[in-house]
């Protein structure tokens, strides 16, 4: 998957699995991370996720943002620098 292109579904299924690998229930995870229960399942269920979620997330499931999109690391160079 490129930079360009973000999947809600496929990154909502891999928070489930990452939770689900660590043996955390939905509640924990909320628990862990601030957010409502409602808003971890409405993210696992490809709702969509904001920045701020995905950060809190990221730290719960000591995970990368980009493991969790799915985004390949490019080691920068898809970043465009403008002038």
């Amino acid at each position: 998957m490129s930079m360009a292109e973000f999947d809600p579904f496929a990154t909502g299924r891999r928070v489930r699995e990452q939770r689900e690998a660590r043996g955390l229930g939905v509640r924990e995870l909320a628990r862990q991370t601030g957010l409502h229960h409602k808003s971890i399942q409405a993210i696992e269920g490809g709702g969509g996720i904001t920045l701020h979620s995905l950060v809190l997330i990221c730290k719960a499931l000591h995970q990368s943002p980009n493991a969790l999109i799915g985004w390949q690391d490019t080691g920068g160079e898809n970043i465009r620098h403008h002038s």
